[in-house]
């Protein structure tokens, strides 16, 4: 499994995708903090909302792919089970290889939003709150990592797993409030809300650190379980 990740992270850390779609992050994040510096919010809220806005999950959609789909494209995949790797350790390589990425990737946003909001002239004591929420921002973007690494591993193609990675979340987003209100008599909760896309507006929304907060971790936790075990399951089912 380690053997598999590191050959993998070095792979991607020396590859111009990386560099390119890091760079890519950085202005991301520094548009979107401009977008932000002249509303009326907090620094806390400066902060949070550069960082949570900064679009690292269409980074994702596109990194992954490729980290996932290469070896199905070029053979590879034969060619490393057939040395002596489990499907199981090869999944765990490249699950742990991807938790590395989004972590990376997130922390470059993190850094560079909270870069600029040092020399804002916004600055102030960044409270639990705010703390807690950029950590549940993370586990959505280790949730929408697990989504990703589904699609493309049944698409098992690069551009297809791109488009499907960027187009799916946004129809899945648009048809659940349509299902919502088919069942909205029989539901005291909305699917939609649970939905990967949803979930970051209802972190930016709570003003304290209360039951929604306990019910978000326990939502993004479930989607990384079963999105393991989805590909788990793809994987298994995979043709050597």
């Amino acid at each position: 499994m380690f053997k598999i990740t590191k050959f993998e992270v070095k792979k991607i850390f020396n590859g111009k995708a990386f560099g390119i779609l890091s760079l890519i992050l950085i202005l991301l994040t520094i548009f979107t903090f401009i977008a932000l510096r002249h509303s009326k919010i907090s620094g806390n809220e400066l902060l949070f909302n550069t960082f949570a806005s900064s679009g690292i999950e269409i980074i994702l959609a596109i990194i992954i792919p490729i980290v996932m789909c290469s070896d199905f494209e070029n053979k590879a995949f034969r060619l490393i089970i057939g040395r002596g790797f489990t499907k199981n350790k090869y999944l765990s390589g490249k699950v742990l290889t991807i938790t590395i990425l989004t972590i990376g990737l997130s922390l470059i946003s993190l850094f560079t939003a909270a870069i600029l909001y040092l020399k804002s002239g916004k600055t102030e004591k960044i409270t639990n709150l705010y703390i807690d929420k950029i950590a549940l921002i993370l586990l959505v973007q280790l949730g929408f990592a697990s989504v990703y690494m589904v699609i493309s591993l049944v698409v098992k193609k690069k551009g297809g797993a791109i488009a499907l990675n960027i187009l799916l979340p946004m129809m899945i987003s648009l048809l659940l409030p349509l299902l919502d209100k088919l069942l909205k008599n029989g539901m005291k909760k909305s699917i939609s809300g649970y939905w990967i896309s949803s979930i970051p507006q209802k972190i930016a929304d709570m003003g304290t650190l209360d039951q929604n907060t306990i019910e978000i971790f326990v939502v993004l936790i479930i989607y990384c379980i079963i999105g393991y075990l989805l590909n788990n399951i793809l994987i298994r089912r995979t043709e050597i």
